[in-house]
């Protein structure tokens, strides 16, 4: 779409950028230890598997790209098959390990393409305030409105702190800066603050 486009990836949480980190730097061990999870739960599906990689081999929890693969298995699976069941009901068809496995080498790809930074995310928005032009286009995808459980950005998740980010989307408006915007919030609940 946009072929000679600067694009630069911006992650603040430790977690996420524990997954970026080890798509672009080792996909191929990053599919192993999916893998191995994957096996792991399919012969052992109601135990919880994180509990027993995080004990069976200490040394090898303190890999971070071991924890990359966790935390991708936990995202997509949860870690009962309670959670599992839950978020496959109402996920994507398919089983989501394998999916994650195939997906790797196209993101690692991608994500070696891109430029990754690791920077505070409203700092590097009020940058694009101050001296954005006509010419940039950002994603905004912070973290939403009344969610909960973010150690990063939570500030975003108040409403003083989402209105805070609105009036910067206003000002990004006016300098001409183009942006896409996501919250996952019915509008009914944003109209309780605006």
């Amino acid at each position: 779409l946009f072929p000679s486009a600067k694009v630069t990836y911006n992650e603040l949480s430790p977690e996420g950028r524990a997954i970026i980190t080890a798509v672009r730097e080792n996909p191929e061990e990053l599919e192993g230890f999916l893998s191995v999870i994957h096996q792991y739960i399919r012969y052992n599906p109601t135990a919880d598997w994180f509990a027993h990689f995080r004990s069976a081999d200490p040394e090898l929890y303190k890999n971070p790209t071991f924890k990359a693969a966790m935390l991708l298995v936990e995202a997509n699976r949860g870690r009962s098959l309670k959670q599992f069941v839950e978020r496959t009901l109402s996920a994507i068809p398919g089983d989501p390990i394998t999916n994650t496995i195939r997906a790797i080498p196209k993101y690692s790809e991608h994500m070696n393409y891109f430029g990754v930074t690791f920077e505070d995310a409203v700092n590097k928005l009020n940058k694009f305030v101050s001296s954005g032009t006509t010419s940039d286009f950002l994603w905004i995808d912070p973290p939403y409105l009344w969610a909960s459980g973010y150690g990063t950005g939570g500030e975003l998740e108040s409403a003083e702190g989402f209105l805070n980010l609105v009036g910067k989307l206003e000002k990004l408006s006016d300098r001409g800066v183009k942006f896409v915007f996501f919250n996952t919030d019915p509008q009914s609940k944003l109209d309780d603050i605006l």
